[in-house]
C-alpha cells in the first residue's frame, strides 16, 4: 500500500535497509521530467459546478501519465495539481536513463492523444443516444441544446526533460520528508517544460539530454 504513495522501488529498498529513512542525499546524474497541462485554468473553470467531475478527469489523466513513467522505470517525485515531476537513475541505477525518459515522454503524449479521442467518442455517443431518446420538439424549441450538452476539453501536455548532476535523497524535517531531487538541472527541466508552449512542441529537451540521445531519436534544434 505504501508503494501507492512513493516509488515502489524505493519501498523495496527501504524494506531491505530501514536505515535509509534518514535525512540527507547523494550526488547522482539524473534525467528529470516535468509535465504540465496546457490551459488547465480554463478546464477547471468549466468544472466549477462539478468538482467531482474535475477530480475524476484529472485522476484519469494523471494515471495515463504515471503509467508511461513507471513502465520505463522512472520515479514519480510528486504531483503538483495537474503537473508531474519524475526522474530516472534513482533510487535504482538505470544505465540508459536519458533514453528511458524520452521514451516515456513519447508514450505519454501518445496515450494522451488516445485519451482525448476516446473522450470525444464517448461524448458523441452520449449525444446521439440522448437525441434518440428525446421526444420530438416543436419548431419553437428546436434550437434547444442536445443533452448531454457537454464540452469536451482536449488535454494537451508540455514536457521538459533535462539531464545533469543533482542531489537526490530525503529532504525535509526529521519527522516528515520527501524523496526528491535538488539542483540546477531540476530547475532547468521545469523551465524547459514551460517553453514548450512557445516553441509549439510537446517535448523540449535540454542540451545534455539531446547529446545523450541524438543517435536514437529525431531531434530539432
Amino acid at each position: 500500500a505504501f508503494g501507492r504513495y512513493v516509488s515502489p522501488d524505493l519501498v523495496a529498498q527501504l524494506g531491505s535497509n530501514s536505515g535509509g529513512l534518514t535525512l540527507g542525499g547523494e550526488t547522482r546524474n539524473l534525467t528529470l521530467l516535468f509535465s504540465d497541462v496546457r490551459g488547465f485554468t480554463a478546464i477547471a473553470e468549466d468544472f466549477k459546478d462539478d468538482p467531482k467531475g474535475l477530480t475524476t478527469l484529472m485522476n484519469q489523466f494523471l494515471t495515463i501519465l504515471s503509467d508511461g513513467i513507471l513502465d520505463y522505470k522512472g520515479t514519480i517525485d510528486k504531483f503538483m495539481g495537474d503537473a508531474v515531476m519524475a526522474f530516472w537513475n534513482a533510487p535504482l541505477d538505470h544505465e540508459h536513463h536519458a533514453r528511458a525518459a524520452c521514451n516515456a515522454a513519447l508514450r505519454m503524449t501518445s496515450d494522451v492523444d488516445k485519451f482525448n479521442r476516446r473522450r470525444r467518442a464517448e461524448v458523441r455517443m452520449a449525444r446521439m443516444q440522448a437525441a434518440k431518446a428525446k421526444p420530438a420538439q416543436s419548431d419553437a424549441d428546436s434550437t434547444a441544446p442536445t443533452e448531454p450538452d457537454k464540452k469536451v476539453h482536449m488535454i494537451n501536455v508540455g514536457i521538459g526533460i533535462n539531464t545533469g548532476t543533482c542531489v537526490v535523497g530525503n529532504m525535509g524535517t526529521s519527522t516528515r520528508f520527501d524523496y526528491t531531487a535538488l539542483g540546477d538541472p531540476v530547475n532547468v527541466a521545469s523551465r524547459l517544460e514551460g517553453q514548450a508552449r512557445y516553441y509549439g512542441a510537446s517535448i523540449i529537451l535540454g542540451a545534455s539530454t539531446a547529446r545523450d540521445v541524438a543517435a536514437e531519436f529525431a531531434l530539432i534544434e
